[in-house]
């Protein structure tokens, strides 16, 4: 996956963003309303795939503190 990635600029970086923007989603926010719980799930999976713990503890202080 990084590979394909790669050849975007930003890639990785867009990845990672929208897999931490669908973890961190909430169902009573209009643009949200349609993603199924499951997704966040999966979305959580794919991210600790990519991130190492103190990374993830950094996504998630940035998505927590709005």
């Amino acid at each position: 996956m990084g590979k394909k990635l790669s050849v975007i600029p930003g890639g990785n970086q867009k990845y990672l963003l929208c897999l931490a923007r669908l973890n961190f989603s909430e169902e009573d926010l209009v643009l949200e309303a349609g993603i199924d719980p499951d997704v966040a799930t999966c979305a959580l999976e794919l991210l600790e795939l990519f991130v190492t713990p103190e990374e993830g503890d950094a996504i998630h202080a940035a998505f927590s503190s709005q």
